[in-house]
């Protein structure tokens, strides 16, 4: 969302600090975001080898990704 707001791309290879350093007005939201990323994460971890969740996320991938669209 910020770099759509900046119109900066992912080929312009700017790192995400220096595009939320851009965007002061923006960094309380990006923190908020980053902490709940986490949050999740840390739920993730602490689920049980039955759930599915857990399970997907511990699933080694297998094969290549197609290359771009």
């Amino acid at each position: 969302m910020l770099r759509k707001m900046l119109g900066v791309t992912l080929r312009d290879t700017l790192r995400n600090e220096e595009v939320r350093r851009r965007t002061t007005v923006m960094t309380s939201v990006a923190t908020v975001v980053e902490q709940n990323k986490l949050r999740w994460y840390g739920h993730v971890l602490r689920n049980k080898k039955e759930d599915v969740v857990k399970q997907a996320w511990d699933e080694p991938l297998r094969g290549k990704r197609n290359r771009g669209r």
